[in-house]
């Protein structure tokens, strides 16, 4: 594939590697955020103060284990229960959106892989590059 194609295979690795957990937290409490530009890259949100119920699930996924901690306030006061049921469709959203990411990282590496192999059969004049 060559220096072009090896150097991509190694930011894929490394994207894939740094992606191996997806975290999913719904917080209820006094929360800020600071958007630092226009679309949205670079947001940063805070939780102000200690002790704000949340609910957390962590999904490891290359060992497939999934854990969730929720605050027994989810379960026992009635304002916020409806909010379990919230943090569950953003699971299920997280998870969709994972399976979407890597069919599409799957697809670029594939087109990009096979436009360097054309690339490559063209410049060493074998004609396997040609349609």
């Amino acid at each position: 594939m060559g220096k072009v194609g090896d150097k991509l295979l190694n930011k894929l690795k490394a994207a894939v590697e740094d992606g191996v957990t997806l975290r999913v937290v719904t917080v209820v409490g006094d929360v800020t955020a600071d958007v630092q530009d226009k679309a949205g890259a670079g947001s940063k949100v805070e939780v102000d103060g200690t002790g704000q119920p949340c609910i957390s699930t962590v999904f490891d996924l290359i060992d497939g284990d999934v854990r969730t901690y929720v605050h027994h306030s989810f379960v026992k006061e009635e304002p916020l229960k409806p909010m379990l049921t919230f943090h569950k469709e953003r699971e299920q959203l997280a998870q969709d959106r994972v399976e979407k990411n890597i069919q599409a990282l799957k697809s670029l590496y594939c087109f990009v892989r096979d436009e360097l192999d054309k690339r490559d059969g063209d410049a060493t004049g074998d004609g396997q590059g040609q349609t």
